[in-house]
């Protein structure tokens, strides 16, 4: 189908008349579109499908209203008349002959009339269209069958993804709602954009085409600006317009708008949009590549670095930190792709009444990226929300960074960190089975791409056998090493894992 009106198309492929909602269709059309379909020697049209009394098919040459080519009253097809869902229908198949004869391409418009207008009488579903030819193939053969039935099989094992598409003929009017009431229209507008941004060009399609290239046109510097203020937010934490989802009065101004600009002319003229190129340049340059670190003077000049007085520092997001323990404890799952997975999370969050769907968790699953973590938006995953990821009721261009001791339990407690944290502490048993500092020195490596220093090291290693002392085998049992060894280093681990270099970018 190339084009539709007020239809109603099913995953499935199925299209009806059917309107949600709506008791009546009376002064409503319904209709779709098949482009340049070759017509010669056609000699009729099957369909299959479900139908009654009161639904009439009427077929156009070309456009609504042309030539008629066919007009098609369906007879009852028995089951449950209008029906919405196909397990209550009869479906059955007929052809009409077509006695005008016809040449070349064309286009075939399927008008739906409802006779009376009223639903669910005047309904009707389709499942397929059949243009029957002159001296084509026998439709009873069993080549023929053969191959229908194979062209079915493909269409089920079909991935099934939804797509866009611009209506052609068929432009829906448009009117102001008087006073936001939906059944008092006012006058009707056409398509354009607001006169405070540039113009539209009259060279540039009136439809999505068009506007995408009006979007990116150099006579419109705002979306630059919000591109490459998008990416410096990421790899500086804050934007040189702070706040991102504003750009107008109400926003915050740019603290360098020379930068601003610079950077997205930069996109538009010297790497064509590519973001990649982008985030090289900037992440290259001097500024981004200073010390975090902080002098007192700077601190009082330049608290929050909105002069680039030194790198960024600032805490990861949520699923960040979460990928990152699972990273560095060797556990993280590097597929790419798939369904949403169900993480482990405390009893009792997933309650959903409405369904007898569960939270349930799978060996395969557990160590998933943060990315592909189920989300209900009433029952979000808990510990991201712990780190300010949003709920998802509305949408954000921004996250809004927050420090709480509820954030410290997490990584804590959490079963996920402390599960990263005894696979990090077998990495350190492994890396140096008989030297507890040893090992302590490749753990903090391997967390932090870091030497520690003296200090630390005698921190820890106090902190590994007071946990030595106290264990008694409460975390993890392992043939492998001594279970109260293997839970005092994952003590170890798990402290690297909460110290603020760990879950800071600096």
């Amino acid at each position: 189908m190339d084009d539709f009106h007020n239809v109603l198309l099913y995953p499935d492929g199925l299209l009806s008349n059917w309107s949600n909602n709506v008791n009546t269709q009376k002064e409503k059309e319904y209709y779709f579109k098949f482009k340049d379909i070759d017509l010669t020697d056609v000699e009729s049209i099957g369909l299959n499908f479900s139908g009654s009394p009161d639904v009439k098919l009427v077929v156009f040459l070309d456009s609504l209203g042309g030539d008629k080519l066919v007009e098609m009253q369906l007879p009852y097809s028995g089951g449950v008349r209008g029906a919405e869902y196909t397990a209550k229908n009869t479906f059955m198949e007929k052809s009409w002959e077509i006695e005008t004869q016809v040449k070349g391409l064309h286009h075939l418009i399927f008008q739906m009339i409802n006779t009376t207008g009223e639903v669910p009488d005047g309904v009707a579903m389709i499942k397929e269209i059949n243009l029957e030819y002159r001296n084509s193939q026998d439709k009873n053969s069993k080549e023929l069958q053969r191959l229908q039935n194979e062209l079915k099989e493909l269409r089920l094992k079909a991935d099934q993804t939804p797509i866009m598409k611009d209506r052609s003929d068929f432009i829906r009017t448009t009117n102001v709602f008087e006073r936001g009431n939906w059944m008092v229209l006012g006058e009707q507008v056409q398509i354009g954009v607001p006169s405070s941004l540039p113009e539209f060009s009259e060279d540039l399609p009136q439809n999505r085409l068009g506007l995408a290239k009006w979007i990116v046109s150099d006579q419109n510097p705002l979306t630059g600006r919000v591109l490459v203020n998008r990416l410096w937010e990421q790899l500086f934490g804050i934007g040189i317009v702070e706040t991102a989802e504003d750009f107008g009065t109400q926003g915050s101004p740019p603290a360098n708008p020379k930068l601003l600009d610079y950077l997205a002319r930069q996109a538009m003229d010297n790497h064509g949009w590519h973001v990649k190129s982008i985030l090289k340049e900037i992440v290259m340059s001097a500024t981004y590549r200073q010390s975090s670190k902080v002098t007192a003077k700077k601190l009082e000049l330049d608290p929050y670095n909105r002069l680039l007085s030194r790198g960024p520092r600032f805490r990861l997001s949520a699923e960040q930190i979460r990928d990152q323990s699972l990273a560095v404890s060797g556990l993280l799952e590097r597929k790419i792709g798939g369904k949403s997975v169900m993480p482990p999370q405390p009893d009792g969050i997933w309650n959903v009444v409405y369904s007898n769907h569960q939270w349930e968790t799978k060996p395969e699953d557990k160590y998933r990226r943060g990315l592909y973590t189920f989300w209900r938006r009433t029952t979000p995953y808990p510990s991201m929300i712990s780190f300010d990821s949003p709920s998802r009721e509305f949408c954000v261009s921004r996250r809004i960074r927050t420090n709480t001791p509820l954030q410290a339990l997490v990584t804590l407690n959490d079963p996920v960190y402390l599960e990263t944290s005894i696979a990090l502490a077998r990495r350190m048993i492994e890396a140096a089975p008989n030297d507890t500092k040893q090992a302590i020195r490749a753990g903090y490596k391997i967390a932090l791409s870091n030497e520690p220093d003296h200090e630390t090291v005698e921190i820890l290693t106090t902190l590994f056998h007071n946990a030595n002392t106290e264990m008694k085998g409460e975390l993890v049992s392992s043939g492998a090493y001594q279970s109260n060894q293997m839970d005092a280093m994952s003590v170890v681990a798990n402290a690297i894992m909460n110290l603020d270099e760990f879950v800071t970018k600096e």
